[in-house]
């Protein structure tokens, strides 16, 4: 695959390629959209979420930059409209795979999470989610990628929050 120039400086940092700086081995990717609120705005109190559609588009426009940035499809998530469960078992999966790669290789993992959406902010951003259950309608996004890299041996975890907070 050819590459241009700026996707070329993008892999470099102070001089130095990524892969080397931060000694990543392997990059893995969750992307998520949400984009349907019907459920939600059922729960009172959430009458004023509107779907957001735009959000799927900008999925499809992050993966196709990951792929850029040389993200493998098969380390690529994609998450659309998903349930709370959803959320926790993707990040679950991909935190055991860091440390089982970690752990048994000495293999250091680039995490990036993308989420778009509607989002809340008390102390960390959420994911808002549509459930009609209000346990279960956001998903603390913010707090899960820091403990993720806190408490996760070879990860290194970015996260962009493409969401107005509510």
């Amino acid at each position: 695959m050819a590459q241009d120039a700026s996707s070329h400086q993008l892999m470099y940092f102070r001089g130095i390629h990524v892969n080397e700086f931060f000694r990543i081995h392997r990059r893995k990717a969750i992307v998520i959209g949400c984009s349907s609120y019907d459920k939600l705005r059922q729960i009172e109190g959430f009458e004023g979420f509107q779907d957001i559609p735009e959000s799927l588009e900008d999925v499809k426009v992050v993966k196709t930059g990951l792929r850029h940035l040389h993200f493998k499809m098969e380390d690529i998530s994609v998450l659309t409209d998903p349930s709370w469960v959803d959320i926790k078992l993707e990040l679950s999966k991909t935190g055991n795979d860091i440390v089982e790669k970690y752990e048994h290789e000495q293999l250091n993992t680039l995490l990036f999470v993308y989420y778009a959406g509607h989002g809340s902010m008390k102390n960390s951003t959420s994911a808002m989610l549509n459930s009609e259950q209000k346990n279960r309608c956001s998903y603390n996004l913010e707090l899960t990628m820091r403990t993720l890299a806190r408490t996760t041996k070879g990860s290194y975890v970015i996260g962009v929050f493409d969401c107005c907070r509510e």
